[in-house]
C-alpha cells in the first residue's frame, strides 16, 4: 500500500515491510505485526495506517512510533481480508471470512479499540470494496453470485469486462483504480496490465456503453518470476507497485 512517502507491504507470515517508494530502500520491518498472515493495509492519513490478519484482528499503527500498535480491534471471528476507509466520516470498514462487514468509528478510538457495529452479513464473503466517493459498497462471494452493490440506491449492470490469465487459481488478486479513476491496474500472470474503458482512457461516465464492452489494454508490464497477486497506484506520483507470490515487490514508472 502506497501513501505519499512510504510503501507498506503485507506479508504471508506475520510481517509488514516498509520501503521508500522513490529510492526503493528498505526502511523497517515489523516482524510481529500480527500473530498470523497479514492480508491488507490501508492508510487513514499520512501517518496512521491499519493492517488486518488471519489472526482475526485489525491493528492501527502510527509511522512516528512503530515499536508498538496504537490499538488492536477485535470483532471478527475469522480471517480478516479487506480494509476500506471513508476519509469524510473517518469510518474504517473491514470484511472477513466470517461473512461480516464491520464499521469502526476511529473518531472515538482509544488504546482499547474503537466502537464498532456489524453492517452487513452474507455467506461465502470474499471481498468488499468501497467506490472512490465511498457512496457505494460492492460485495463479492465465492458462491458463484456476481459482484453486487449493497446500497439500495443503485442498480448493477455489467459495463466492461476482460478475460484474465488462468494462473494462480485459488488466490485473491487485488486490482486498483488510478487516482483519477481512468485506468485500472490488474494482476496478469507474472505481471500487470493497465486497462482503460476506451483507447483514450476516458472517464467511465463519458464512454458508458449500452452493452458490455471489452476493457482496452493500454500497457503490459512484466518483471516478476511468479504470479502477481496485488498492484497499487501511487496517489501522488506516476508510479505503480506490484507484489507476487514469491514475495518480490516491483515499482514501475510507466511512460505513455
Amino acid at each position: 500500500r502506497l501513501n505519499r512517502s512510504v510503501l507498506t507491504v503485507a506479508c504471508e507470515q506475520t510481517e509488514v515491510l516498509l520501503f521508500d517508494p522513490i529510492s526503493s530502500k528498505h526502511i523497517k520491518t515489523l516482524s510481529e505485526a500480527h500473530e498470523d498472515c497479514v492480508n491488507n493495509i490501508r492508510f487513514l492519513d499520512n501517518r496512521l495506517f491499519a493492517t488486518c490478519s488471519d489472526d482475526t484482528t485489525i491493528a492501527l499503527w502510527d509511522l512516528r512510533k512503530l515499536n508498538t500498535k496504537v490499538c488492536t480491534l477485535h470483532g471478527h471471528t475469522s480471517w480478516v481480508k479487506n480494509i476500506e476507509y471513508d476519509t469524510n466520516t473517518r469510518l474504517l470498514v473491514t470484511s472477513g471470512f466470517d461473512g461480516n462487514v464491520i464499521i469502526w468509528d476511529t473518531n472515538r478510538c482509544t488504546e482499547d479499540g474503537c466502537p464498532h457495529k456489524k453492517f452487513f452479513h452474507t455467506r461465502f464473503l470474499m471481498r468488499m470494496r468501497l467506490t472512490p466517493d465511498c457512496s457505494k459498497m460492492l460485495i463479492s462471494t465465492s458462491s458463484g453470485a456476481p459482484v453486487r452493490p449493497v446500497s439500495p440506491r443503485c442498480s448493477l449492470r455489467l459495463t466492461h469486462c476482460i478475460e484474465e490469465a488462468n494462473v494462480g487459481r485459488g488466490y485473491i488478486k487485488e486490482l486498483c483504480f488510478s487516482p483519477d479513476g481512468r485506468m485500472i491496474s490488474s494482476p496478469h500472470g507474472f505481471g500487470i496490465r493497465l486497462l482503460g474503458f476506451d483507447a483514450h482512457c476516458s472517464e467511465l461516465v463519458d464512454c458508458l456503453p449500452r452493452e458490455a464492452s471489452p476493457l482496452r489494454e493500454i500497457r503490459s508490464l512484466y518483471s516478476h518470476n511468479d504470479v502477481v497477486l496485488t498492484t497499487k497506484f501511487s496517489p501522488t506520483h506516476c508510479q505503480i507497485a506490484s507484489g507476487c507470490l514469491s514475495g518480490r515487490v516491483s515499482l514501475y514508472q510507466p511512460k505513455f
